[in-house]
């Protein structure tokens, strides 16, 4: 797996943590 694909992916999944958090807690 190359760096880049590496750095794609721990993106998304922060992204996707940020939308959950965003939802758990809409004040911040």
């Amino acid at each position: 797996m190359s760096t880049v694909d590496f750095c794609s992916r721990r993106f998304q999944e922060v992204h996707l943590l940020q939308r959950l958090n965003q939802k758990s807690f809409p004040e911040i």
